[in-house]
């Protein structure tokens, strides 16, 4: 396939981006810089030097691709209104080029707080305020019928080296206490980055349209065991202390999340060690 990419250069992106060159499909990847143009070159995917709102720069690369995978996001005050662009530069796409297979990316914190009732695939959606957004675009393309559109729900994201989890490594590799959003029944639904990666790649191959994946390796996992794992790897003996304003709104969210109808449909299992089990780089 040729899979037109944004967000390719980005901690999850540049996962995806291997895992679907590997897989021999062509990846032309959208860059904001030439930095970013330079990293997707390295992986072997073609840079397309544009922002996400520079529609008319990058409109007939997303006609051209059989498949486009939607990751960028600015993290910025006009995030919804930076991403309602791209949708709308998407939409005009797909009044002449009809058909097209769409990865949107959503996220668990969608879910809002749901650690006494465990969100599957098909659960009603209590967003972040901030994240709101994303449920209405969700919405908006899975109501357009030029597109055959599924969006991907990740987990918190990480791997040895941090991801969600680098303010903790941070912590372990100064040798202080590990400062926590919270301690008591705080639960993380988790996924390795290359798990995650390979996720994407098979759900823009299936051939299917308004479904959510599930991209969870690990459903609920307490962070005191997270920490406790950490500290111990990192010779701390220290206890962890609460510390909120080091962290996101969405890392205090206490959850669990499955994931079966996701492994089901897409033959999707993860390979990676359980975060308890795996040993970080902490020099």
């Amino acid at each position: 396939m040729k899979i037109f990419v944004t967000g390719g250069s980005g901690y999850v992106g540049s996962a995806v981006v291997k895992e679907l060159i590997a897989a021999d499909h062509q990846v032309i990847g959208l860059a904001r810089s030439e930095r970013s143009a330079e990293k997707l070159r390295a992986f072997g995917a073609v840079p397309r030097i544009a922002g996400m709102t520079e529609t008319d720069k990058w409109q007939d690369a997303a006609a051209d691709a059989d498949g486009i995978i939607h990751m960028a996001a600015t993290f910025d005050e006009n995030m919804a209104e930076a991403e309602s662009t791209f949708l709308s530069g998407i939409e005009a796409v797909t009044r002449t080029h009809p058909d097209k297979r769409f990865l949107y990316t959503g996220g668990v914190w969608l879910y809002g707080t749901c650690a006494d009732t465990p969100a599957a695939e098909g659960s009603g959606f209590k967003p972040l305020d901030e994240f709101a957004f994303m449920v209405a675009h969700r919405d908006r393309l899975f109501a357009n019928p030029d597109l055959r559109a599924s969006v991907v729900h990740p987990g918190l994201v990480w791997d040895e080296d941090g991801g969600m989890i680098n303010p903790l490594l941070e912590d372990a590799k100064k040798g202080r206490a590990l400062r926590l959003p919270a301690t008591e029944n705080l639960r993380w639904p988790l996924v390795h980055r290359d798990d995650l990666a390979r996720l994407y790649r098979l759900a823009i191959e299936k051939d299917d349209n308004q479904s959510d994946y599930h991209a969870i390796a690990e459903a609920a996992v307490p962070m005191s065991e997270i920490a406790s794992t950490i500290s111990r790897q990192a010779g701390i003996s220290t206890d962890p202390v609460v510390d909120r304003t080091h962290w996101s709104d969405g890392a205090h969210l206490s959850q669990h999340i499955h994931s079966e109808q996701t492994r089901e449909a897409l033959g999707w299992q993860p390979n990676h060690p359980g975060i308890l089990e795996t040993q970080f780089q902490l020099a």
